[in-house]
């Protein structure tokens, strides 16, 4: 059976009606997966009180957790709301403590050797600004750094999806994502 692996970084804020959207449509796709027939692990990084701060010679517990959760994935999807065109920290934590070297890749004569090169990855990504802005005016920053920094660096092979314009859109188009995504997680096997 596969097993998908949930990351997801998201806090709920009483003062933005709209913090949820990525929680929900993170749920629409965790419900195609469960129509695959995919078995999911979940981590929300709020919910675990993650602290993302990495103290080069501490040995954390939860990082190392969160490592065996990624040994026994098939399929790492990661979903984050998109702060100051980048993700926000508690997930570059993760992603700093966690897919860290010696786990996620080594070093071997001044070469990037990739240690997760069995895995695939889907980031979903959700901005309140537009996609022109996204392009123009950060420069794919985000993509770049997931698809390139991170992914080659370890040897994931990744998909970068990002949803633009929340401050916008109305509740049909936020349906469609949902819709969207629940399909992805349908058709995860495929892919």
């Amino acid at each position: 059976m596969m097993k998908a692996l949930i990351i997801l970084a998201n806090p709920i804020s009483r003062f933005d009606d709209r913090s949820m959207v990525i929680n929900e449509l993170c749920a629409s796709f965790c419900e195609g997966l469960s129509f695959a027939d995919v078995e999911i692990d979940y981590i929300d990084l709020y919910r675990d009180d993650f602290n993302p701060v990495l103290q080069p010679d501490e040995k954390d517990t939860k990082t190392i957790e969160y490592q065996i959760r990624i040994r026994k994935a098939d399929i790492l999807i990661f979903f984050h709301p998109v702060w100051w065109g980048s993700m926000p920290a508690i997930m570059k934590g993760f992603c700093d403590k966690v897919l860290r070297s010696g786990f996620a890749y080594s070093y071997q004569r001044g070469k990037t050797i990739p240690l997760l090169d069995n895995k695939k990855s889907i980031v979903v990504t959700l901005s309140k600004e537009p996609a022109w802005k996204d392009r123009l005016v950060y420069g794919n920053l985000l993509e770049i750094t997931w698809k390139r920094a991170i992914f080659e660096t370890c040897g994931i092979k990744g998909r970068y999806i990002n949803l633009n314009n929340l401050r916008k859109v109305d509740d049909k188009t936020i349906q469609n994502w949902n819709n969207d995504l629940r399909q992805l997680g349908e058709s995860i096997k495929k892919s």
